[in-house]
Parts: structure tokens; sequence; C-alpha cells
């Protein structure tokens, strides 16, 4: 039998609701539990998901001996959060973009997972978008200038 991961999402919003219905379209992922300092979220997120609600990520992280955790706050405590994971011993970590609010908590999130030994993951799935590759390219061949932002909408 392949083994089935325990998973838990930190972050019960919007893009935590996508993770876990991707979690639970797998046969090898069991979400088992669900993070958020939004009362309102936690409990609509528990209810639709059937997972276990904790206002306490780090109680989560005791508690329910996870394989995966999502981590999809919003990016100013994503690096703390992670960290702790990792200092949890959550072996895989998945995580949002951007990976942090900063280039110090980008390192200190690499760091925590090199100490522990767990696998960050962080999803960049439309890098390759042929919208994004164009716009790379036309950046490359200097066709539209040094661009100071770059804002783009799904849809």
């Amino acid at each position: 039998m392949d083994k089935v991961y325990r998973v838990g999402v930190v972050g019960c919003g919007g893009m935590g609701n996508a993770h876990a219905r991707w979690f639970t379209a797998s046969p090898r992922c069991q979400l088992v539990a669900g993070a958020d300092i939004n009362p309102e979220a936690l409990a609509k997120f528990a209810q639709a998901w059937g997972a276990k609600p904790y206002a306490d990520y780090g109680a989560m992280f005791a508690d329910e001996r996870l394989d995966i955790v999502c981590v999809s706050t919003w990016q100013s405590v994503r690096a703390e959060v992670t960290v702790v994971a990792a200092e949890s011993g959550v072996p895989m970590i998945f995580g949002e973009k951007p990976m942090a609010a900063s280039l110090g908590g980008a390192d200190d999130m690499l760091a925590a997972c090199e100490r522990s030994g767990s696998k960050l993951v962080v999803g960049h799935q439309r890098r390759f978008d042929a919208r994004n590759s164009e716009a790379r390219r036309l950046i490359q061949e200097g066709a539209i200038g040094t661009p100071r932002a770059v804002l783009a909408r799904d849809g």
C-alpha cells in the first residue's frame, strides 16, 4: 500500500481552500488540520474539509504528526511559519509565492529547512506560462524597456 501523507494547511483563506481542494483530490493525501488566526475563516475551512481547526499553528505541528504542511498565509508571516514547521520536524513544506517578505526571511526559511532536513517547495507554477515567457523574452531583448512592476491577472 502506498503511503498516505498527513497534510495540514496554515492560512485558511482563498489559497488555503484551493490547496485543500487539491490535497483532498489525491488518494495519497489526507487533510487532517488547518490553522488560521481568523476564527471565521478557520471554522469555514474546518467544516468544508473535515479538518481539525487550530488557532495556533505551532500546536497543530506538535499535535498532528504532519507529513506535509502547506503555508498559504500572507507573505509577511510565511517565513516565521515555515521556520516553526521545520523546527517542529515537518518533513515537507509547501509555500506560496512570493517565498517571503524579505531576503532575510527567505534565508531563515532555507537555513531552518537545512538544519531539520525538511524539504521546502515554493509554488511558481506559472513561471513558464506562455505569456510570462513572452514577457521575459521581450524584456531580455530590450523591446519594452526596464519594467518597474508587473501585474498579471488570470481569467
